[in-house]
């Protein structure tokens, strides 16, 4: 539930200037889905939550790098490999 609404906020904030095609938008009616969603669980979109979903995106981005899961290889723990 919680990953849904998350989501939700970024694909919202990540789709707010986007070039409309006109009458039957995709975008339009996703981001529409979306803010109906938010509004269900109690929050407005509105340029602050835009602002904290983004502030929250970046948080998440900057604490789990993707770098820091390292394998055990043989290689990596110098083993010796004998026949």
């Amino acid at each position: 539930m919680i990953a849904l609404v998350l989501f939700s906020f970024i694909y919202v904030v990540a789709e707010a200037d986007h070039d409309c095609e006109g009458e039957h938008c995709h975008i339009c009616e996703c981001i529409e889905i979306c803010t109906e969603l938010l509004q269900k669980f109690g929050f407005k979109a509105s340029a602050g939550t835009q602002f904290a979903a983004l502030a929250l995106f970046v948080l998440m981005a900057a604490i789990i790098p993707a770098g820091t899961h390292t394998e055990s290889t043989p290689v990596s723990l110098k083993v010796q490999l004998n026949n």
